[in-house]
């Protein structure tokens, strides 16, 4: 069952970034990802998806830094 509700996450996350790059006609930083995976795991905070997520990048808005940032289940 834990990897039915991995995939779903992972489906919902492609399909926001998507609407976001259509809409912003740019990519997504790593902090405006993990912001995305935060209000989006918060959403469902009553019937959490249980994910662990990990969003690691670089900031190329801000010299390149490494960004690291992980969640629990409700964000």
């Amino acid at each position: 069952m834990k990897v039915k509700v991995e995939l779903a996450f992972s489906l919902i996350m492609r399909r926001k970034v998507e609407l976001y790059r259509i809409r912003e006609e740019t990519d997504l930083t790593p902090k405006l990802f993990a912001s995305l995976v935060s209000t989006t795991l918060y959403e469902k905070r009553f019937s959490p998806y249980f994910v662990s997520p990990v969003v690691v990048g670089l900031d190329v808005t801000d010299d390149y830094k490494p960004f690291v940032c992980g969640f629990d289940s409700i964000g």
